[in-house]
């Protein structure tokens, strides 16, 4: 008589494993869009051996937390970055018109790129929305967290920044950026949702054309006719 013994996993295991299914989700989802954008054939071949191998780990962590009875985190999806598209490119744009303004300047810059990529605007601040628009699925608990996270943003990376010499404001300050921050996330969340309901909308109108069944129009029984026939 065998008996069999299954060892649950450690904490420290399944931290492994949900910190991979995190950064697998997201590698994969870039890597579709790169297949997709790419016209080589052969390296488009080799792009979607990686989708496949992509998918065939997050399946097999996906089927493990199941066994496990443990809830499946929430990875990224294609919906998530393009929400953080949304946040970079407003972000962006804010650095742009904020410095042709003279509003702020960045006296020292990592790379000779402008605006910095590595400041906040491809990073910090779309990266960090993105958690929260991944968690939060409430406009209220959205808000709530966005004011929390822009606030970290404003009033304590901004300070650092600024005492280390990276940025410069001249005619504004910290509040004036955590509440455009605020109207950026807010804005990418709003034009987001939008567009997600329109697509929705209209698959659903496709879907039910095809499920319709149209049937041929009768002729109605003329039953006046008839009932003179029966009675003769």
């Amino acid at each position: 008589m065998s008996t069999e013994h299954k060892t649950p996993l450690t904490s420290a295991e399944i931290g492994n494993l949900w910190t991979q299914y995190i950064i697998d989700t997201m590698s994969l989802q870039i890597e579709k869009f790169h297949t997709a954008k790419e016209q080589d054939e052969q390296a488009r071949a080799i792009m979607q051996t990686a989708v496949s191998l992509l998918e065939k780990v997050t399946g097999q962590i996906r089927q493990i937390f199941q066994n496990e009875g443990i809830p499946l985190p929430q990875g990224f999806t294609d919906e998530i970055l393009l929400f953080g598209s949304f946040v970079a490119v407003g972000r962006i744009l804010m650095d742009i018109i904020g410095s042709n303004a003279v509003l702020w300047s960045y006296d020292i810059r990592e790379t000779p790129f402008y605006p910095s990529p590595f400041l906040h605007d491809f990073t910090v601040t779309p990266l960090a929305l993105m958690v929260v628009y991944q968690y939060c699925h409430s406009w209220k608990k959205f808000l709530a967290w966005t004011a929390v996270v822009t606030g970290i943003i404003s009033f304590a990376f901004f300070p650092i920044f600024t005492a280390l010499g990276f940025l410069k404001f001249y005619n504004w300050n910290y509040f004036y950026s955590f509440v455009l921050i605020i109207g950026i996330a807010s804005l990418s969340r709003w034009v987001l949702l939008g567009v997600l309901s329109i697509q929705r909308n209209y698959e659903y109108a496709k879907d039910e054309s095809k499920t319709l069944n149209y049937q041929p129009a009768m002729k109605p029984f003329d039953t006046e006719n008839d009932n003179r026939e029966d009675e003769n």
